[in-house]
């Protein structure tokens, strides 16, 4: 293979930044999207619902965490698929407005770490519920282990996702030809990416 002197080598490992890269059009993705979370949305709704009138499910404790987790998830994807099934059909986000990017994103990414941390606690919860049941035989550590961390985690990230997203002091700038307006800007600081 024959280098052409004026080629830069590192042009052959760049990715492009067409939202096609993987090859899938953009017409299968909005099909696909929009077949799967119609009947989703439906699967959402009945067992939020049935757990919530059903009392032995409501007030079992092993449910708790995975109640708010449904929730959240409900709205996370009440929020962000349509947004991104408009983005697959005309190629551009909703609204061309910092201020609607910047909520876009702070949803986005905050709904679905909110649900990776509470996955995480609603497991080391069960487990604590499985072989450790006499912890929560106070109303002090029950409060504390089983009541409290979800509000925890739920404000942790409200506050870190509001200083990276609004405070955190870098260039941002926004591509509305893309989903989410583009990456935020703090992605490229790889402490910050680390601790997220």
């Amino acid at each position: 293979m024959q280098l052409n002197p004026q080629q830069n080598i590192s042009d052959n490992h760049t990715i492009p930044e067409n939202p096609n890269v993987l090859g899938i059009p953009i017409s299968i993705k909005f099909n696909i999207l929009l077949g799967v979370h119609v009947p989703s949305f439906i699967c959402y709704v009945f067992i939020i619902v049935y757990i919530l009138t059903h009392k032995n499910l409501r007030s079992a404790p092993n449910n708790y965490s995975l109640l708010f987790l449904l929730i959240l998830q409900f709205f996370g994807n009440a929020i962000n698929i349509p947004l991104l099934l408009y983005f697959y059909k005309c190629g551009r986000v909703l609204f061309n407005n910092i201020v609607f990017c910047y909520i876009w994103i702070f949803l986005d990414r905050n709904i679905w770490s909110i649900c990776i941390m509470l996955v995480a606690w609603a497991s080391f919860e069960r487990h604590i519920l499985v072989f450790y049941r006499h912890f929560f035989r106070t109303k002090w550590k029950n409060i504390c282990l089983h009541y409290a961390p979800p509000f925890i985690i739920i404000i942790y990230y409200v506050c870190y996702f509001l200083y990276v997203n609004i405070f955190y002091p870098c260039e941002r700038s926004f591509d509305f030809q893309s989903p989410l307006c583009g990456p935020p800007c703090y992605v490229f600081n790889t402490i910050i990416m680390w601790w997220e």
